[in-house]
């Protein structure tokens, strides 16, 4: 299940709120007066509960790496990269492990910034990314006999660019600013710990490339190899122990193609029962374009007992979704919680089955070892009688394209 999908079916039930004491009203309905007014989003935090059938660790990707970090030095480069960045979860797209011709399979990346610092997806602009990875890809060899054969070949890219778009920091097929490249890398240049996830790095030598427009829309690469820089050091990600039968709540991992989108920007529960909704977002294609999105919705609302509230709202659909959500409402600050069964979907034919897939985006755990899983979304709002921006998601709310245009192609440049 791609975990966009996973996670857009519960963007909608983010539309949530409120609690208080109950008042039975005429309708059997109970609309608590402290929570009529106009709330407005303040924060969101995404993650995953889950219990295991015994201790785990997994990798805490919002930290900074432990050990002495990927150095990058020589030609007027002196970088120490700290950060792992979630690229090298991705593994093979097939389900057989065997990888795929479209573009490279990373297995290790490390860079200089520290997205957990970075809350809002404004804060990356203007941002120098510097990132080295180290990737598996198929090179076609041509034979005299005119067959051709694809052998694969380990290489190791550092690459570098000032961030302009947001929601699109690899800029689709935008080469970076600066860029070094071991078209071959050796065995004995590295070691790759896939145990505990450790890339250790023996003076891999880069070069410089720049990428040369050609006729008929192809490029090609062109080399100074008197322009070198030294990569060398350990990294390895932080983690996190999960203690056997202990529901542990997780960050939600990186995700390829994924989007979180924040709070609702303000709801109005009003003194009759119903409500209105306002929601801005970015709507991005599959090419990394995004758009703001505001959209209006409205419906009805009222409280179960002294810690449920019901959302009924009305979908731009026309489809009528009904939201049981767990609530805290202490004068003008309300906190929400909505848990999610991410299996719940149609599309799974098991549980099994659907805990498996989305297990394989927590790196370091074993797939048999998870029991249950929910998602969880922790929001809270502030109730004003004035509006203000939308907060950002605290999860990042822009779209990361992990797999750049520019370097699938460096594969045909040797």
């Amino acid at each position: 299940m791609n975990p966009q999908h996973i996670l857009k079916i519960f963007l909608v039930l983010l539309f949530g709120l409120m609690g208080c004491e109950p008042i039975e009203e005429e309708d059997g309905k109970n609309n608590p007066e402290n929570l009529v007014g106009k709330w407005i989003g303040k924060s969101i935090q995404v993650g995953f509960e889950i219990t295991t059938n015994s201790d785990q660790e997994f990798v805490d990707l919002s930290k900074a790496g432990i050990g002495s970090g990927i150095s990058i030095s020589g030609n007027n480069q002196n970088e120490n990269l700290q950060y792992i960045n979630p690229m090298f979860m991705m593994g093979p797209d097939d389900e057989n492990g065997g990888g795929n011709n479209d573009g490279p399979d990373f297995l290790f990346a490390a860079q200089n910034l520290d997205w957990a610092a970075l809350r809002n997806p404004q804060d990356l602009i203007g941002q120098t990314l510097k990132m080295f990875v180290l990737m598996e890809d198929y090179e076609r060899i041509h034979r005299n006999d005119g067959t051709e054969k694809d052998t694969m070949v380990i290489r190791g890219a550092y690459f570098q660019w000032v961030i302009n778009d947001s929601s699109n920091f690899f800029m689709g097929d935008r080469p970076p600013d600066s860029l070094y490249l071991a078209d071959r890398v050796n065995p004995s240049d590295f070691t790759m710990d896939t145990t505990n996830h450790k890339l250790t790095l023996n003076d891999l030598s880069l070069y410089f490339a720049t990428f040369i427009q050609l006729p008929n829309d192809r490029d090609s690469l062109s080399w100074d190899s008197s322009r070198v820089t030294i990569a060398s050091g350990d990294l390895m990600p932080a983690t996190i122990t999960i203690p056997s039968n202990t529901p542990t709540i997780l960050a939600t991992p990186f995700m390829e193609e994924e989007m979180i989108e924040g709070p609702p920007e303000e709801i109005d529960l009003m003194d009759d029962g119903t409500m209105e909704m306002k929601d801005t977002f970015l709507d991005c294609d599959d090419d990394g374009n995004c758009n703001p999105v505001t959209e209006h919705l409205s419906g009805e609302w009222w409280t179960e007992g002294p810690d449920t509230l019901i959302l009924a709202i009305t979908e731009s659909s026309g489809f009528l979704d009904t939201v049981d959500l767990q609530y805290v409402v202490t004068a003008n600050d309300l906190k929400v919680i909505h848990r999610e069964d991410p299996c719940e979907d149609d599309e799974w034919n098991s549980e099994h089955e659907c805990m498996t897939e989305i297990s394989r985006g927590f790196i370091g755990l074993n797939p048999n070892s998870i029991t249950s899983l929910e998602i969880i979304m922790n929001l809270a709002f502030d109730k004003s009688t004035t509006t203000r921006a939308a907060p950002s998601n605290l999860m990042n709310a822009s779209k990361v394209n992990f797999n750049p245009v520019w370097l699938k192609q460096i594969r045909n440049k040797y």
